[in-house]
């Protein structure tokens, strides 16, 4: 394996729901753990032989990384943009809040289920909303790229 491989890897744990990764070939093995600070840390094991890649089973499998998730109302009210307001394209954590429900004169953050990037808005600012209308889809891959690829 190469450096650019290596930081092809370490980018892919990095963004993406897999906290942690090993790959063997040969004699060689290498992991990449994502700690909960967000930290990365290898290890690199190397060896003389050289065979191919194979990917371990890792804790989220290669489909649910690239599955988008619809972010969805948990309750009746109106929907307003979070301060600062997320659009098509921002980059988004678990846990960030991206929108507001207001319900019985309260203000309820809606916040990412995923990390990713927004791919879409379902409703504008005002618009009343219930249980399990769609908010946001978030995605593993910015939209741009994902232009791009198709272009």
């Amino acid at each position: 394996m190469n450096f650019q491989e290596i930081s092809s890897l370490v980018d892919l744990v990095v963004n993406s729901g897999i906290s942690e990764m090993t790959l063997k070939n040969g004699d060689r093995k290498l992991t990449v753990r994502k700690g909960n600070s967000g930290a990365v840390s290898t290890e690199y094991y190397p060896s003389d032989s050289e065979t191919t890649v194979e990917v371990e089973d890792s804790p989220v499998s290669a489909p649910e990384v690239q599955k988008s998730v619809t972010v969805t109302a948990t309750m009746v009210g109106i929907f307003h943009y979070a301060s600062p307001p997320v659009g098509v394209g921002t980059q988004v954590e678990v846990g960030m809040v991206i929108g507001i429900i207001e319900s019985m004169k309260l203000m309820n953050e809606v916040q990412s289920e995923t990390s990713g990037f927004i791919h879409k808005i379902e409703v504008e600012a005002g618009m009343a909303v219930e249980y399990g209308t769609p908010l946001f889809v978030v995605g593993p891959n910015s939209p741009s790229l994902n232009r791009e690829a198709n272009e």
